[in-house]
C-alpha cells in the first residue's frame, strides 16, 4: 500500500486505499474513503474543522450507513448579494470546488434570503435538458459541444456517470489515466457517450431523482456542473433556455471561486464580473459586463461566449480563456 502523500496549505486530498489525490483547496484537508461499501462510507473527517457529527449531518446519513440517495435534501440558501449560506462549520468539498463557502457566517452579507431547493433545482435542470435532447437528430447528437474533446453524446455520457458516482470505478479510472484527473473525466465521458441516442437519452432521463454526489461534493457542484455542460450542449445546438434566476445566482457564486480543474478563480482574479441582468457581481478591477449564463460559462473556460460580453476588463479576461 502506498505511504499517503502530505497535505500542504492550498490542498485537499481524500484517501483512497491509501493514495492521496491532491485537487487544490483553500485549506489542508483530509477524507478517508471506504472502497468496501458500493456507496462509500466517508469514515475519515478534516484535521479539526468539522466533527464526525456535522459531516454526517452535511451528508443527511450517519457516517457508518451507506449513503441514502432518498433522503431528502436540504435547502440552499441564496440572496439579493448571492451568497450561498450554510449552517454550522463549513463542509468538505472536492475542488471542483467551493473555497468561498469556507468564509465564517460573519464575512458573509445577508441580506434578504430566497429558499431554493438544490436537488429540485436539478431535478429541473435535468428534465429540461432531457426534452431538448428528445428532439435531436443523429446529426445534432454527433455535434460538436463547447468542450474541446467531447461531442454532445460525450458531455450527455458524462453528466449521466456524475449522477452515480461510486469510488471503486472512478478510482479504477483515475489509475488507468494516470491519475490524471481531466484525462479520466475525458476517457469516461467518451466511453458512456458512445451509446445510441435513444439507450443514452433513457439513461440521462433516469437521473431525475437520483441524490448523489462525488464523494465530499455538495448538491451546489452538481448543479453548477449540470448548468455549465447545459450550455455546452445548448449553444452549438441553437437551443436556448432562460434558467431561473435563483438557480443561475447559485451556480455563479459558486464557479467564481473554483480552482482546479476549471480556474475559474484564477481566471477573473481582478476583474469585476457585472452581469447586465442581475444584481449579483463578484471580484474588483475593469468590468465585465453581459447576461450572468454568458459570464457564467466563460468564468468556466467556454470562449464561445466571449461574444456576448464587453467591458473594460473583457479582452483582459478573453486573453485568458
Amino acid at each position: 500500500m502506498l505511504a499517503p502523500l502530505s497535505l500542504t496549505a492550498g490542498s485537499i486530498g481524500f484517501l483512497l486505499v491509501g493514495v492521496v489525490v491532491h485537487l487544490g483547496h483553500d485549506e489542508p484537508r483530509t477524507i478517508g474513503l471506504a472502497l468496501d461499501d458500493p456507496d462509500v462510507e466517508v469514515v475519515a473527517v478534516r484535521h479539526g474543522l468539522a466533527s464526525d457529527q456535522q459531516l454526517a449531518l452535511y451528508h443527511q446519513t450517519d457516517l457508518a450507513q451507506p449513503y441514502d440517495p432518498s433522503a431528502p435534501a436540504s435547502p440552499t440558501k441564496c440572496h439579493a448579494q448571492t451568497r450561498c449560506l450554510e449552517t454550522g462549520s463549513p463542509s468538505p468539498d472536492l475542488d471542483t470546488l467551493m473555497p468561498g463557502l469556507g468564509e465564517s457566517d460573519s464575512s458573509r452579507v445577508q441580506d434578504v434570503e430566497v429558499v431554493m431547493d438544490t436537488w429540485q433545482a436539478i431535478d429541473e435542470e435535468r428534465l429540461a435538458l432531457a426534452d431538448d435532447l428528445a428532439a435531436f437528430d443523429d446529426s445534432q447528437w454527433d455535434a460538436q459541444s463547447l468542450c474541446r474533446e467531447w461531442k454532445i453524446r460525450h458531455v450527455v455520457g458524462h453528466l449521466v456517470g456524475g449522477a452515480d458516482v461510486k469510488a471503486g470505478p472512478f478510482l479504477a479510472g483515475m489509475l488507468r489515466s494516470g491519475m490524471n484527473f481531466n484525462r479520466c473525466m475525458a476517457r469516461e465521458g467518451l466511453a458512456l457517450g458512445a451509446v445510441p441516442p435513444d439507450e443514452l437519452l433513457e439513461q440521462f432521463r433516469n437521473t431525475v431523482g437520483m441524490r448523489r454526489t462525488p464523494p465530499g461534493a455538495k448538491p451546489e457542484v452538481m448543479l453548477t456542473d449540470l448548468v455549465c455542460h447545459c450550455g455546452d450542449i445548448r449553444r452549438p445546438t441553437g437551443i436556448t433556455r432562460r434558467v431561473p434566476e435563483a438557480t443561475l445566482l447559485s451556480v455563479a457564486d459558486t464557479v467564481k471561486g473554483v480552482g482546479f480543474p476549471i480556474w475559474a478563480k484564477k481566471r477573473i482574479a481582478g476583474l469585476r464580473m457585472s452581469p447586465t441582468d442581475s444584481d449579483w457581481s463578484a471580484g474588483d478591477g475593469p468590468p465585465v459586463e453581459g447576461p450572468l449564463a454568458s459570464l457564467i460559462l466563460v468564468m468556466a473556460g467556454r470562449k464561445a461566449p466571449l461574444e456576448d460580453l464587453w467591458g473594460e476588463g473583457a479582452q483582459i479576461l478573453q486573453a485568458r480563456v
